[in-house]
């Protein structure tokens, strides 16, 4: 770090990771609709797959508030499930809506929105995917209508159809659930359901859960989508989507089910969200990098100033880093380098915001007034001198630090003006250090 109070302007340059860049590329390649969308509800990013959904272009679409593109007997419900992963009650929700659009027949999509990015409980980036259901919206009213049933569900090409007696066996099966599950239609149907594609730790359960329906009515998955694991004739466990649905029949009550296969999807979202933790996270010491600090630092603060709570910002810079390097090798200078991260994070609390920055520089973002900083440099004094008697290390480790302190009801402090005064804290801490 600089002696100067430099340092910190330098610091909010924006530098796009070789990992960052790989994000993009998986997201624009995909066959699969998708667009980001932030903590405001606002599109920030766009594939061609969704601009070919929606038919709209993508400077259409970017900026734009996406509940204004919901049809508007959907707003309500999709405003309320996105509150639930705004405000951390869950990180993931599926909702069938509809979107605004010329034609009279409006165009329904399964809607996927996962928290990307929110490892920390900060600020969620949102991943937001589609899937076109109208052929299926427009199959399922038929089917409660229509004795064709066979012939309507070969229509539903993109999922497999399942249909299922009240006794449990499969009587409906289309080429979609031949290819998901390995069974010919020929072959499958007439079986029982729970001894086919239900893997054998979950049959009881399936079992029990007909008995229950067929006695009293009650259900609880019905005519609702669900996440489930089923099983191929191979083996093979996959994860599906199901929606199940009773329709009267001349025997009594059947079953009529839509699958879709999400195992892809759900490796590509692990994909996607690792590769989002490695873009933010310091490979060396696994602390926050420069860019995971800043963009959870400026929504803390604006959280800070929202609900009136204090904050300390301390940077920390490691001395002699290139002395250590020089003299031990640079091999020596990463351990002295992960022993600083090791020190800051047994000083400071989970809750608190702790980056190495880069080279000998970091930075912790805490929660709490000045009065208790005094008391929290006690302990990393304490836990730094009793690293530097039982490391049997060549050298000593030495840290200089400075402070800037965010009080809501005096300071309208920007996080870069923060970060200013903590170096220049710093700055000055230094020079008291150096001999007259």
């Amino acid at each position: 770090m600089n002696d100067g109070p430099s340092g910190p302007n330098e610091s909010t340059a924006r530098v796009f990771s070789t990992t960052e860049l790989d994000v993009g590329a998986i997201f624009d390649r995909s066959a699969v609709a998708m667009c980001i969308v932030d903590d405001d509800g606002r599109v920030a990013r766009v594939n061609d797959s969704l601009s070919s959904l929606l038919g709209r272009t993508r400077s259409e679409l970017v900026g734009s508030t996406w509940t204004d593109l919901t049809h508007a007997d959907d707003v309500a419900k999709e405003r309320a499930m996105f509150a639930t992963v705004l405000d951390r009650t869950t990180s993931s929700f599926v909702l069938e809506k509809r979107f605004r659009g010329e034609s009279a027949s409006p165009l329904w999509c399964r809607q996927t929105v996962t928290v990307l990015d929110d490892q920390d409980h900060r600020s969620p980036t949102l991943l937001v995917e589609l899937v076109d259901t109208t052929a299926q919206h427009v199959l399922a009213a038929k089917l409660r209508t229509s004795e064709e049933r066979t012939e309507l569900t070969i229509a539903a090409a993109q999922d497999a159809f399942v249909g299922m007696s009240s006794d449990g066996t499969i009587t409906g099966w289309n080429k979609v659930a031949e290819s998901m599950f390995g069974w010919p239609a020929d072959e499958v149907i007439g079986r029982k359901l729970s001894t086919t594609i239900v893997p054998e730790d979950q049959r009881a359960a399936h079992e029990r859960g007909l008995a229950r329906y067929l006695e009293t009515g009650e259900a609880r998955v019905l005519e609702r989508r669900i996440e489930v694991t089923a099983v191929r004739r191979d083996g093979v466990e996959i994860r599906v989507e199901l929606t199940i649905w009773p329709v009267a029949g001349n025997d009594g009550v059947e079953f009529n089910a839509f699958l879709r296969d999400v195992s892809e999807r759900l490796r590509f979202q692990e994909e996607l969200r690792q590769l989002a933790i490695a873009a933010t996270t310091d490979q060396g010491t696994g602390l926050k990098n420069r860019r995971g600090f800043f963009a959870l630092a400026e929504h803390e603060l604006s959280v800070a100033q929202r609900l009136g709570h204090s904050l300390t910002l301390i940077f920390f810079d490691l001395d002699r880093l290139k002395a250590i390097n020089d003299t031990f090798g640079h091999l020596e200078g990463d351990r002295a380098i992960a022993d600083t991260a090791r020190i800051l994070k047994s000083t400071f609390r989970e809750s608190d915001l702790v980056a190495r920055l880069g080279g000998d520089e970091f930075c912790v973002l805490a929660l709490g007034p000045r009065e208790g900083f005094t008391k929290t440099m006690q302990r990393f004094d304490e836990a730094l001198a009793e690293h530097n008697r039982k490391s049997n290390r060549a050298y000593s480790l030495s840290l200089s630090y400075g402070v800037a302190f965010f009080d809501p009801n005096e300071d309208k402090h920007s996080l870069d003006e923060l970060m200013s005064a903590a170096d220049v804290s710093m700055y000055q801490f230094k020079l008291g250090r150096r001999p007259a």
